[in-house]
């Protein structure tokens, strides 16, 4: 027998290159679905491609909301496992945040996919989620949590992922939901925070920034990967739709890790001007998961301590 296939979207993205490079290092055969031809890509996105293929990742070219397409290379390849990362992610903070694109590739592309998969007899389906389908509140959050998020872009992907439920007993195809809280490595887009922090210390450039006093659930992006393997190795033949955070379930400030990146680089923490700017007004102050049920089914946990420690080299692998 050979290895098992995995036809996955949104591999071009941060976290989506992380989780095909750790799938296909752990035996699996990954066929990426990308959108655009390979030299159509902004460099930092070219980068990613470029380190899943040396992991053996194949990439496609195919519009997700061409359905025809999206047949015709299901049917072709058969996959042992489809893994649907991909999401319209721009501008997600903000309460203008684009429903329609998002639905786009969520509750519409499910179901556009899931009646083809049923058909070809996909054995299971992996979607990611977010922590910004938790409605806002101190607590670590559990996935059997039902309060609606407080964002456009939570609700677009709890809507998503409402969908998933229904779909997944409709078509008798078992679904898993990974909601990622907030990760952080390499690869990460340049305009984000903890690139742009990176990119000002290491060049000695003073940073002005609002008191960053969010608290935060950060997971390395490498342990997110490894997440998504545990979760399609640890899936019991029966499970027919479950929820699981892929989460540290500790708590720190955004302030406290940038300032700990600093010392970590040997760069001079007074850049970074803290309080400089204004805090965003739309965002939780506080978003943490509860990684009991990550540990106990999957057997992973996010390596974490406390207090955060940081690797730098992945920084400065960045593009």
């Amino acid at each position: 027998m050979g290895q098992p296939n995995i036809v996955m979207t949104g591999v071009s993205s941060f976290t989506g290159c992380h989780i095909a490079r750790a799938l296909a290092n752990s035996g699996f055969a990954v066929t990426g679905i990308i959108s655009h031809q390979r030299d159509a890509y902004e460099p930092y996105r070219a980068a990613r491609l470029r380190w899943i293929a040396d992991a053996g990742v194949e990439c496609v070219t195919l519009n997700l909301e061409m359905s025809t397409e999206l047949r015709t290379l299901l049917q072709t390849q058969r996959p042992h496992f489809f893994v649907h990362h991909a999401a319209w992610t721009h501008e997600n903070h903000l309460p203008t945040y684009d429903r329609v694109r998002g639905d786009r590739l969520g509750t519409d592309f499910l179901q556009t996919l899931y009646p083809v998969l049923a058909e070809i007899g996909t054995a299971r389906l992996l979607l990611t989620g977010t922590a910004a389908e938790y409605a806002n509140g101190a607590h670590a959050h559990v996935e059997t949590e039902n309060a609606p998020p407080d964002t456009p872009y939570g609700l677009t992907k709890f809507a998503a992922t409402q969908c998933a439920r229904e779909c997944a007993h409709r078509f008798a195809l078992p679904t898993r939901v990974l909601r990622i809280f907030m990760p952080f490595g390499p690869f990460e887009s340049p305009e984000k925070l903890i690139s742009t922090a990176v990119h000002h210390l290491q060049r000695g450039i003073a940073l002005p920034l609002s008191p960053c006093e969010l608290v935060r659930d950060f997971v390395a992006a490498e342990d997110i990967g490894n997440g998504y393997v545990a979760a399609l190795t640890h899936w019991p033949p029966a499970q027919g739709f479950d929820i699981i955070n892929l989460c540290s379930g500790h708590g720190t400030s955004v302030r406290a890790f940038l300032t700990q990146l600093a010392t970590t680089l040997r760069t001079d923490p007074a850049l970074l001007q803290f309080g400089k700017n204004q805090s965003r007004t739309n965002e939780p102050p506080i978003l943490i998961g509860n990684p009991d049920r990550a540990k106990s089914i999957l057997a992973w946990a996010a390596p974490l301590p406390e207090p955060l420690t940081l690797n730098a080299e992945p920084f400065k692998r960045s593009p």
